[in-house]
């Protein structure tokens, strides 16, 4: 069966995804956003080969050309389920006059209204979906709430993740010599990994970094982007900018002890937990928006979800070696039995083979 997949783009973190799928099918695989935009974002491209379509946002609209994925070879196409793509509503239509089955891949809620939207969908994000011949959905969360709206058996959880076996199977490191080796003599250590962008709340973090009196306590960054702060000015931060060579990023977990992102929590935290490091973050609120994968921090096993920044600050001032241990440890576990890549290609072919 021939594939058409329609991305934004294709970041490096999905590489291990398509390459596995394209085993199951024959895909090929396309994308619209322009590479100015892909490098001002600092996102990391994977290195597959993809077709580009030209696009154009009009007042918040986007609208690709979509005359590529109407070659008669592709029967399925799998597509962003973003309600804005006037183009994408196009194709929606044409797939119910023609034999072209349509996917809708996405969150299938905003992530900015969740709050609201998880009591009751948009209509018009009702609409959308309906229209498609089956959805993939990023976790289970999203398709308890879907399943309130459109039959179970048109949506599929994907168990969003990435290849943690990767990073499982990493070699043990000494982590005191790793920490000589960064200069890095804070006792406990905190890490950060991810891009800078507005809606992470990096003011939150700047908080608890200002206020934490324990100078024992370190914070590693990795990470670009405009939002960026000066880090500078703060003594037990070691900030270390865009890493990408897996090895420098395999010592710099290895000296961490805890994940801290304040929002905006996506697949930096299944990254984080397949390192062994337990998540802290903030509740989700509407000042404080969180990715779907918040859905997989849970309390007490794999990490802590603070209502401030008092109660983050008197967590990693008070928390004791053998509880971060255990933390660590069963996060390992939570990671091991729910988000691997198989069970995500698994999920995929499931999702398409049910059209």
């Amino acid at each position: 069966m021939k594939l058409a997949i329609l991305q934004p783009l294709i970041p490096h973190y999905r590489e291990d995804f398509f390459k596995r799928l394209n085993k199951e099918f024959d895909i090929d695989l396309f994308v619209y956003t322009n590479q100015n935009v892909v490098e001002k974002d600092n996102f990391k491209n994977a290195t597959l080969a993809y077709s580009k379509l030209g696009s154009l946002q009009l007042f918040g609209v986007l609208i690709y050309n979509f005359f590529p994925l109407l070659h008669p070879k592709y029967k399925v196409l799998i597509l962003p389920g973003e309600i804005r793509s006037l183009t994408t509503w196009i194709l929606l239509f044409v797939g119910k006059l023609t034999s072209k089955k349509i996917i809708l891949w996405g969150h299938g809620i905003s992530v900015k209204n969740y709050i609201k939207e998880e009591k009751e969908l948009l209509p018009i994000r009702i609409l959308f979906h309906k229209l498609a011949d089956h959805i993939w959905l990023y976790t289970e969360k999203e398709k308890a709430i879907w399943s309130k709206y459109i039959n179970v058996n048109k949506i599929t959880a994907l168990n969003n993740t990435i290849d943690t076996k990767k990073i499982l199977n990493l070699p043990f490191l000494n982590k005191q010599e790793i920490k000589d080796k960064y200069k890095i003599f804070t006792k406990l250590n905190l890490i950060y990994c991810a891009r800078f962008t507005a809606n992470r709340r990096i003011d939150l973090m700047l908080e608890v970094i200002k206020s934490v009196k324990d100078e024992d306590i370190g914070f590693i960054i990795i990470g670009e982007g405009e939002n960026k702060p000066d880090f500078s000015k703060y003594e037990k931060v070691y900030d270390f900018g865009a890493v990408y060579d897996e090895d420098i990023k395999h010592e710099l977990f290895t000296i961490a002890d805890l994940y801290f992102q304040p929002a905006w929590t996506g697949l930096s935290i299944v990254d984080a937990m397949a390192y062994g490091k337990p998540i802290l973050t903030f509740k989700r609120s509407n000042e404080v928006l969180q990715c779907v994968e918040y859905s997989y921090i849970q309390q007490g096993v794999n990490g802590f979800i603070a209502n401030d920044v008092d109660e983050i600050i008197d967590y990693i001032e008070n928390v004791t070696e053998d509880k971060l241990l255990n933390l660590q440890q069963s996060t390992l576990k939570f990671i091991e039995s729910n988000l691997s890549i198989e069970t995500l290609v698994n999920n995929a072919t499931f999702g398409i083979r049910r059209l």
